[in-house]
């Protein structure tokens, strides 16, 4: 399984590597959104984690540009440490927000990805 990392921030891409290794996925890393616009369909992740802190704005464009690739079981996590205004209405795309203020919590990353992955995205790791 593939999960692609949207993120500047190498504190930030270190923990969420870290989480997502232990859930089972193979690791991609963007630091530039657009790189990504350009490769996401040939990847097709199960899921795009993006730091709104590094890319407030690009995180709409992407999920948008999932949507319309028809890449129906990509999720995408966006993690910051406020939630955008705008967010709830993208709800009904696999979206799911995580308070991301300097560490990531493990009860909310898990409860995130249960939120937007269907069962066979996810493991039975505790997430350690």
């Amino acid at each position: 399984m593939i999960a692609v990392l949207v993120a500047d921030d190498d504190t930030f891409s270190r923990q969420m590597s870290h989480r997502l290794r232990l859930q089972g996925y193979t690791l991609v890393r963007y630091r530039d959104p657009v790189k990504l616009s350009d490769n996401v369909a040939e990847l097709a992740p199960a899921l795009v984690v993006i730091n709104a802190r590094d890319f407030p704005l690009h995180w709409q464009v992407l999920t948008a540009e999932i949507s319309l690739l028809g890449l129906s079981d990509t999720a995408v996590i966006l993690a910051g440490p406020s939630c955008p205004q705008n967010f709830n209405q993208y709800q009904a795309r696999n979206l799911c927000w995580l308070e991301y203020d300097g560490s990531i919590d493990k009860n909310k990353m898990r409860a995130c990805l249960a939120a937007v992955l269907p069962a066979k995205f996810l493991t039975s790791s505790n997430g350690e």
